[in-house]
């Protein structure tokens, strides 16, 4: 997350780096918050919300005492928390993606459930039954509906890209 900010020419709302991480953008906000108190990111106000930057970088680098950046408080000293915070934060991108991952074989376990479960119409089904449907389906037989020009429209489109096999 820190790398990311910090090739970021300007603070970028929370949502942005959910968004770069594929993370919860919920626990990218609670990771910003634990390096903020370390010090080694800042939040800057926005139009649009709280944008984060590495401490030390605000919008287009104010001069010193002006702009947002002066309402932050100074980075805190180096040392043993900074690097809890470091490893906690990086422990915590790491969870998330395998918690990504997870997520991805769940929906592809679903997707293949789903696929067995609806197998699809045997070939030539459909195409069987195209003329019957056209004719009971046609406007002239539902005084020239819209639903019954729509559906018809559809059969025929259906039956020219299916034309019924002959011999």
């Amino acid at each position: 997350m820190l790398a990311w900010l910090r090739h970021q020419p300007e603070p970028v709302p929370a949502a942005a780096v959910a968004r770069a991480l594929l993370a919860d953008v919920g626990a990218v906000e609670r990771a910003l918050r634990g390096l903020a108190q370390a010090g080694l990111v800042g939040l800057h106000p926005g139009l649009d919300g709280p944008r984060w930057a590495v401490s030390g970088r605000g919008p287009a680098d104010p001069a010193p005492g002006a702009g947002p950046s002066a309402d932050l408080p100074p980075p805190a000293p180096e040392g043993p928390h900074l690097r809890r915070a470091l490893a906690e934060a990086e422990a915590e991108i790491a969870r998330l993606r395998a918690d990504r991952e997870a997520l991805r074989q769940q929906v592809d376990a679903l997707q293949r459930a789903l696929a067995a479960r609806s197998p699809p119409p045997p070939p030539g089904a459909l195409a069987a039954h195209l003329t019957d449907l056209i004719t009971l389906c046609h406007p002239d037989r539902h005084d020239n509906s819209e639903r019954a020009t729509r559906v018809t429209r559809w059969l025929l489109e259906e039956r020219a890209r299916h034309p019924p096999r002959r011999g």
